[in-house]
């Protein structure tokens, strides 16, 4: 018998093996043994590896998680984060609750601005569950579109050629 037809009877019934109680795989071991003529601790191990995935992670194709915020949950986000003075998720996270009940007091004044109308107690809720890093996940577009090239408190160097130009070009006058 070949190697890879021993694989594929092995593939057959290994799915069946691990649904089956104690006394059905017992059985199972038994047929395979017959089948393929392994001793039944290899055949026991074979079973067992049957299922596992070979070759690279990459070409398993993973079932997409659901979303765990929505997207009112992610624009009262962006609010709190601005108004708390835009600290990481480590830090916004504990200071959550304190940032929320600040603005909640003090919600005739507008500090919700625009997004009052997406606040509420589903999503506030959700804002106190959250983890650091799904705050910097969540946050992550947002920041980049505020500071495309990064915060800094020097010029960007972007500029420097035209900068060098625009000198020389002067002193050449």
């Amino acid at each position: 018998m070949t190697l890879s037809a021993r694989r594929e009877i092995t593939r057959k019934e290994a799915a069946e093996y691990f649904r089956a109680s104690k006394k059905g795989r017992g059985e199972i071991l038994d047929r395979l043994v017959a089948a393929v003529g392994w001793p039944r601790a290899s055949a026991r191990r074979q079973l067992s590896n049957a299922l596992t995935r070979r070759g690279p992670a990459g070409t398993v194709q993973r079932k997409p998680r659901p979303r765990s915020a929505g997207y009112d949950t992610v624009l009262v986000l962006q609010r709190v984060w601005v108004i708390a003075g835009q600290p990481c998720g480590k830090y916004l996270a504990p200071a959550m609750a304190a940032t929320l009940a600040n603005m909640d007091a003090y919600a005739g004044t507008g500090s919700f601005g625009q997004v009052r109308s997406c606040y509420g107690p589903a999503v506030k809720e959700q804002l106190l569950a959250m983890s650091p890093a799904t705050i910097d996940r969540l946050l992550a577009p947002y920041k980049l579109k505020l500071y495309p090239d990064g915060k800094s408190t020097t010029r960007s160097r972007k500029n420097r050629h035209t900068e060098q130009i625009s000198d020389h070009d002067l002193r050449s006058r």
